[in-house]
């Protein structure tokens, strides 16, 4: 399994993507599995600059630029983003 200490490949994540979408069905989500593994592929100890910019369909924008830090979870700022409440 992997871990922090243990991320798995981009390769290996890629593979298993490409399964799934050849498996979905149109307009399925992706599981929350991909989106940890995508962020688990980076080792945030070696990311000296991370720029974070998302936009939903309403048009709101945000754009983040964390430098030297390791401590922030991708996927919750990503999380906190899309639940917004309108």
């Amino acid at each position: 399994m992997a871990t922090m200490q243990n991320p798995p490949s981009l390769d290996n994540v890629k593979l298993k993507f490409k399964a799934w979408r050849k498996a979905r069905t149109r307009g399925t989500r992706i599981p929350e599995e991909f989106w940890q593994a995508a962020i688990n592929v980076f080792h945030p100890e070696f990311i000296p600059e991370c720029i974070v910019e998302m936009e939903d369909s309403g048009g709101s924008k945000m754009k983040m630029c964390f430098k030297n830090i390791t401590g922030f979870h991708l996927l919750e700022l990503g999380k906190s983003f899309w639940s917004k409440q309108a």
